[in-house]
């Protein structure tokens, strides 16, 4: 990767703002790193009889929560009894301590969470403790001041950060207090009314934290964040399953199957004591609903079900009976292989009615929380769901969506006082025993960076009229005396409007001429004052669908009628939301010249036109005719799992799609895209990258007088820090290769990769009311490149956009190649970055060498103002860049992150709604290959 060239210097500068970073103090102890392997039987005993042979054979090695709850095990065992506090762990393969372990091997006997004591025959486990490598914390200080790459994966440094995560999150993930999710994030169970809500249908949004450490410039930071999830509400099974019922209005019992699927459960009608006579809390995992297949291995052992999801007087199971009591009477109403003379066939309601006093409910579902091949029963109200289990992604419905986000929603001022007054408090690391053990002290107070605001492009229209007046990153093409018009309209000859109705009462809205006729008048005026040249419509249908919008009557209708025809637009109009038009908006006189409007400016793209262009001032030297912009982003859809039980449904996953982006001009309005499904699903590295790029290549040769373009400037969306070796060695190549196929041998093209990161957590608070928007964020264009980075490292933040509800996210971008700004900017003459030659322990400030301009270069290009950026190349890149958050033309606003991946990421989307629908990814039709059809 680069070295930072330097750093930026243009805007308004020494603005002051919060970041959500605490400092780390790091003592001169050492780590020691062990790794966590489990021994299998084969390994452990050298007895040679069917039992041992038995168990050899059955053994199956542990993961995921069975793993940890052994690793938690090992560390409540007496040989680490005496490093208590001295070690933490990840809880899957990595064991960090503060002093040396001379343990070879750990064995013990598994118990499940909330047993004092293992029960009767319960398994033993072995795990190996092997001794790794030693951190030295001041040797981490010490790389960083010498400014080394801190990306690069598996080196000491990224080792030791590891190292670190892992002690920060230990006490969250140790106590029973919290629940986490991945690696990072922690939601205390003891929840309030201002830290919980209840989203509907048996499900909670819970507020937590996520903690990661990071490396910065001669100093280590730990970032702390607000995060949200959902949860399953905890309590009475039978109460959660009456919540989801009536909130959804769904009685499926396949859904409601889905929904309960491997919640973890406590038998409540099952008290056992142990010997010290406390009771033992008996937690199992919801397998599925009984079912008619269940068992079917076990012959004329079978259990009887009438039916899936049967209530408990419909599910029979085969009963021994031995000296007045039966052989399950201490278990749930498990199958079991009695001798035929003992048996009996007992209902599951009868069961826990003689046995436990237990009056089932009959319309309940009964529960199988064992196997499909041997199945164990319990009635739904003897079941308790525990707290802190994550809600399924796929069951959460649209209204509880809804109430998530407004939920999630918080001003920067209440987001920025949660994290400063409740943050370290909350995930126990204001006064953590782990952190003690091991000379780490956090600061109490969070870290103040230095920015700048860059100034919002000019904008110009049609009539050389220039947009000069934006402010907060939002403009409008409507002035008090007249409209902008695009600066290059299109034309519109032949096209239709259809007007849809799938209900009766909608109907009315469209079916008679006289109430469609004003609507598309005025739709045809608005798309005249923005600029496009519109003729007389040529069709207007009206559809009523007798059984909603997926109809072969539709499909009848647009081949009969639409294909084949002169058609260049259709506009579709629907009274539903969530569709491409809404009827009910448009229908209405109060707001629709806006919304409208908003139409144009989707169409005037899709048409080939140039809605407004950026002065050249700004954009810099890709003004010139010779660079081609590149957005690159790969999307991978959830799989759409239901139940398989559940008839006329099956599993669906997606095939990940990869979509590139590029310019075919100096505009940069134009980026017509192109799709492809990736090899690999779920593989972020793109397969046909190269094929993509040559007809990119081809689209921009014909658009510029067969010349093909002398610099491309990629944006690469969606690419995690752990991925941005695999973009160099699997990506990168593929490009060069299609270059080396199209240019001549002495003229390749100079290729710079920028990566757009989204999913990160950190966020900017001003440290003044002055320095603020109207919504309490940093102001639309503040760029931050120190304090939070580090020195070896070119990368930037850039909140480009205004936000319009809570705390801004701004994009991190980070160079990963660069033969374009060196080559322009001679770097031999930037100025070196230097990190401090000492830093103190705690609160220490950074003081970053100045960045002096090198030049500008000379006024020129084809549009108005020229160019004459800065030739600092931080400056170049960061100023194009925050030119590019104004290219997106679909909307009048900056956008949050730049257009190029903004446009990769709708196309993206665009592509993966194709292969759900469609189950392949279609060709697109040539008459729309080459324009923005996604849009």
């Amino acid at each position: 990767m680069p070295v930072r060239p330097g750093y930026g210097t243009m805007g308004i500068k020494n603005i002051k703002l919060f970041a959500n970073y605490f400092c780390l103090s790091l003592g001169s102890k050492t780590l020691r790193r062990y790794e966590w392997i489990p021994k299998s039987p084969n390994e452990t005993s050298e007895k040679d009889d069917k039992a041992a042979s038995k168990k050899k054979q059955e053994w199956k090695k542990p993961v995921g929560k069975k793993l940890g709850r052994i690793i938690q095990l090992c560390l409540e065992s007496s040989e680490l009894a005496p490093f208590q506090h001295r070690m933490v762990t990840d809880f899957r393969s990595v064991l960090i301590t503060a002093a040396e372990i001379n343990v070879a091997e750990i064995t013990v006997t598994y118990r499940a969470e909330g047993q004092n004591e293992p029960r009767p025959g319960a398994p033993q486990y072995t795990m190996t403790l092997k001794k790794g490598v030693v951190y030295d914390l001041s040797g981490l200080i010490t790389t960083l001041e010498q400014a080394k790459d801190v990306y690069a994966q598996d080196t000491p440094t990224a080792q030791t950060i590891q190292a670190l995560n892992i002690l920060m999150n230990h006490h969250a993930k140790s106590s029973s207090g919290f629940t986490t999710l991945g690696t990072n994030r922690a939601f205390p169970l003891t929840q309030t009314d201002e830290t919980a809500e209840y989203l509907g249908a048996g499900v909670q949004a819970m507020r937590g934290y996520f903690t990661s450490v990071r490396a910065a410039t001669a100093r280590m930071l730990l970032n702390v964040n607000i995060s949200h999830a959902a949860f399953y509400t905890h309590g009475r099974l039978d109460d959660l399953i009456e919540k989801y019922r009536t909130d959804s209005k769904d009685n499926s019992l396949y859904n409601l199957e889905f929904f309960l699927r491997n919640l973890r459960v406590e038998l409540t009608h099952l008290p056992e004591t142990g010997s010290n006579g406390r009771i033992i809390s008996r937690v199992r995992k919801i397998h599925r609903f009984a079912h008619p297949d269940d068992g079917q291995n076990l012959l004329d052992l079978r259990p009887v079900v009438t039916k899936f999801g049967a209530g408990p007087e419909f599910v029979k199971f085969w009963l021994t009976e031995t000296k007045g009591e039966t052989a399950q009477s201490k278990s749930p109403t498990k199958v079991g292989k009695p001798n035929p003379s003992d048996r009996r066939l007992v209902s599951v309601y009868d069961y826990f009615m003689a046995h436990y006093d237990h009056r089932s409910k009959p319309n309940l579902p009964t529960i199988n929380i064992g196997t499909g091949e041997n199945p164990s029963y319990v009635p739904a109200d003897v079941c308790y769901v525990m707290s802190g289990q994550p809600a399924k992604a796929q069951s959460l419905n649209s209204s509880q969506t809804t109430n998530m986000i407004g939920f999630a929603v918080q001003s920067p001022r209440v987001s920025l006082a949660t994290i400063t007054q409740r943050g370290l408090r909350d995930v126990g690391l204001n006064e953590n025993p782990y952190l003690n053990a091991f000379d780490i002290q956090v600061a109490p107070n969070l870290i103040e960076v230095e920015s700048r605001e860059l100034d919002a492009p000019l904008l110009h229209y049609a009539n050389q009229k220039r947009l000069d007046r934006i402010k907060q990153g939002s403009w409008s093409m409507v002035e008090k005396s007249s409209s902008l018009k695009f600066f290059e309209g299109t034309r519109l000859i032949h096209w239709g409007v259809l007007f849809i109705s799938t209900h009766p009462r909608d109907a009315k809205l469209f079916e008679e001429s006289r109430y469609r006729d004003p609507i598309q008048n005025n739709l045809a005026a608005a798309l005249r004052s923005m600029g496009i040249v519109v003729k007389e419509q040529t069709r207007s249908d009206f559809l009523h669908l007798r059984f909603g919008i997926e109809n072969k009557q539709l499909e009848d209708f647009f081949k009969k009628e639409i294909f084949g025809s002169q058609l260049e637009l259709l506009f579709v109009i629907l009274p539903e939301a969530q569709t491409p038009l809404v009827g009910s908006k448009i229908s209405k006189q109060r707001g629709q010249d806006q919304y409208l409007r908003n139409l144009g400016l989707k169409v005037n793209l899709k048409l080939g036109g140039n809605n407004h262009l950026i002065d050249g001032k700004q954009l810099g030297f890709i003004n010139d005719g010779k660079t081609m912009v590149i957005g690159i982003d790969v999307t991978h859809p959830a799989p759409v799992s239901k139940s398989p039980l559940s008839p006329n449904q099956e599993a669906v996953s997606n095939s990940s799609v990869a979509g590139m982006v590029a310019s075919i001009d100096s505009n940069f309005n134009q980026f017509p895209g192109v799709l492809s499904l990736q090899e690999v699903k779920g593989e972020e590295m793109i397969s046909k990258l190269g094929e993509m790029l040559e007809s990119r290549l081809k689209l921009w040769s014909k658009h510029n007088q067969k010349r093909l373009p002398e610099n491309l400037l990629v944006y690469r969306d969606g690419v995690s820090e752990g991925q941005y070796q695999l973009v160099l060695n699997k990506e990168l190549p593929q490009l060069k290769k299609t270059c080396e196929n199209m240019y001549p041998p002495n003229q390749q093209p100079r290729i710079t990769i920028v990566i757009v990161g989204k999913r990160h957590h950190t966020r900017f608070y001003p440290t003044k009311d002055g320095d603020a928007d109207n919504s309490g964020n940093p102001r639309a264009g503040t760029v931050v490149d120190r304090g939070v980075t580090q020195a070896a490292n070119w990368d930037f933040f850039l909140q480009s956009h205004a936000a319009i509800k809570g705390t801004a996210r701004p994009a991190h971008y980070v160079v990963l190649k660069d033969e374009i700004f060196r080559y322009r900017t001679n770097i031999k003459n930037q100025p070196k970055v230097a990190a401090p030659s000492s830093a103190p322990t705690m609160n220490f400030a950074v003081k970053y060498p100045p960045a002096t301009q090198q030049g500008t270069s000379t006024p020129g290009g084809s549009k108005p103002g020229g160019n004459n950026l800065t030739k600092n190349a931080a400056d170049e890149l960061q100023l194009t860049t925050q030119s590019l958050c104004y290219a997106f033309g679909r909307s009048t606003k900056a956008v949050s992150y730049c257009a190029p991946a903004y446009f990769a990421d709708v196309l993206c989307e665009r592509g993966s709604l194709y292969v759900k629908s469609a189950k392949v990814l279609p060709n697109v039709h040539q008459r729309l290959r080459d324009t923005m059809f996604y849009i």
